[in-house]
């Protein structure tokens, strides 16, 4: 529909040497059109982070794992280090990154999983020691988790987060 818009508007502009349509005016068709269709493909969670519709997000509870396992082989072959950003899920894909949020504190960390587990019941996520403390879980050890995969948010929320974890990163050297 919108280029047939144009291609009316180019040809109309070529006969008429006028145009009826003006650039500005379609591309703020397009900006409208890009916006609808982006509320109509996510929906908001915990106030106003856009997840894409259909994705799975997780609610459950988290522990943290740190000192015992420090410096062991995780599932995809690198060092434990817990002070890194860093959890283990049983069905999350490894190398990925999630944003977890607590709902108890109002925080959110982006963390990449490199391991398996948890291997108790009832959780859905272990954190490293640095991910808990971000969070407020380490006094606790276990807290209610909201966990949503990075590539199930919008773009523009990726980029705000993107930017966070490496700030967060750069914190902990």
């Amino acid at each position: 529909m919108s280029s047939l818009l144009v291609f009316v508007g180019i040809i109309s502009g070529l006969l008429f040497g006028k145009e009826l349509i003006k650039p500005d005016v379609i591309s703020d068709y397009h900006k409208f059109q890009l916006l609808a269709k982006e509320q109509k493909d996510y929906k908001r969670i915990y106030g106003r982070i856009k997840v894409k519709r259909g994705c799975e997000i997780q609610r459950g509870y988290a522990s943290w794992y740190g000192p015992k396992f420090h410096g062991r082989k995780t599932a995809n072959g690198e060092k434990y280090n817990m002070f890194m950003l860093t959890a283990a899920s049983k069905d999350l894909p490894l190398g990925s990154y999630v944003l977890v949020i607590s709902p108890d504190t109002g925080r959110k960390v982006v963390v990449r999983i490199n391991d398996r587990g948890p291997y108790v019941k009832g959780r859905i996520i272990d954190l490293s020691y640095a991910a808990a403390k971000k969070l407020g879980l380490v006094r606790r050890g276990v807290g209610e988790v909201i966990v949503v995969p990075l590539e199930c948010l919008s773009y523009e929320t990726q980029r705000k987060l993107y930017d966070q974890f490496i700030a967060d990163i750069i914190r902990t050297f």
